[in-house]
């Protein structure tokens, strides 16, 4: 399966809280804030982005980013994407 790299914003003023309560939805929906390195180590991903590898196809994991980030923020905004991926983030 392809790797899918989502990305979320809450506008207007989100607390600290509303971000909490959007990374546990996220989990419950199989993205996770890390990325593992070719070398084993776990990276943090930027601020409100997430990856997983749990779905089939790039609408099926637009859907579930959709209703975990609409769980918690009416008018959040999302991005999805999948496909090969390189990356270089600090170690987390």
């Amino acid at each position: 399966m392809a790797i899918y790299i989502a990305r979320v914003e809450l506008p207007g003023t989100p607390t600290t809280a509303d971000y909490d309560n959007l990374h546990a939805a996220m989990a419950q929906a199989y993205f996770t804030r890390t990325i593992v390195g070719g070398n084993g180590q776990s990276y943090a991903l930027p601020h409100a982005t997430y990856q997983s590898a749990s779905y089939a196809t790039v609408i099926g994991a637009r859907d579930a980013v959709q209703k975990a980030a609409h769980s918690v923020w009416a008018g959040a905004l999302l991005i999805v994407s999948g496909s090969e991926t390189a990356w270089y983030l600090a170690q987390g």
